[in-house]
């Protein structure tokens, strides 16, 4: 009896083997049922795969949320936190959507994304003016609303290393501000 590498089908895991008298038949056969096994086991490393790019897809995609508790007012401050990118390159801002709990009355909310500048790579003094930031997309909750359109195309669509995402609320509702603001700002990383 000789022994050939190739798997059978099976468990697949028993080498191919055929006896010195098998016919030329049979040899078909098992050759056939062979190379079947190798597609059954090709289309299922295929899938792994594909699901593997799915999941490091996925992991990429960051939800980063900034919250304000209570009652809104236009301040003329930066939200907090600031999202910085320290991630070693450029990232991409994907998507974002407003939400508020009590929604404003006589008015809109509406809130900036902003991008900082270039700021120290290391400790360091630096100016937190909404004034020097990009604003890289407006959201808007209409009177009487809860939340806000999804914001899919920015006007500054990357943030480069070293700069942070922050928010700013530019105008709250009149007769009721609005309160209890979820700003998610998705990045794809």
């Amino acid at each position: 009896m000789s022994t050939y590498d190739i798997p059978s089908v099976g468990s697949g895991t028993e080498p191919l083997t055929a006896p010195t008298n098998v016919g030329h038949a049979n040899l078909h056969d098992r050759v056939r049922d062979a190379i079947g096994n190798i597609a059954v086991r090709l289309n299922s490393l295929e899938t792994a795969a594909s699901n593997a790019v799915m999941n490091i897809q996925q992991a990429r995609l960051a939800a980063l949320t900034l919250s304000v508790p209570g009652e809104l007012a236009v301040t003329g401050e930066i939200i907090r936190p600031m999202i910085w990118n320290i991630t070693g390159r450029s990232v991409t801002l994907v998507a974002s959507r407003i939400t508020v709990i009590t929604p404003p009355v006589g008015g809109s909310v509406d809130v900036d994304i902003l991008i900082s500048p270039q700021g120290p790579s290391g400790a360091g003094p630096m100016g937190f003016d909404p004034a020097g930031m990009t604003v890289a997309g407006s959201l808007t909750i209409p009177d009487g609303m809860n939340v806000s359109a999804t914001l899919n195309s920015f006007a500054a669509t990357t943030q480069p290393l070293n700069t942070f995402v922050a928010a700013i609320v530019r105008s709250v509702g009149a007769t009721a501000p609005g309160s209890d603001l979820t700003i998610q700002i998705n990045r794809n990383l």
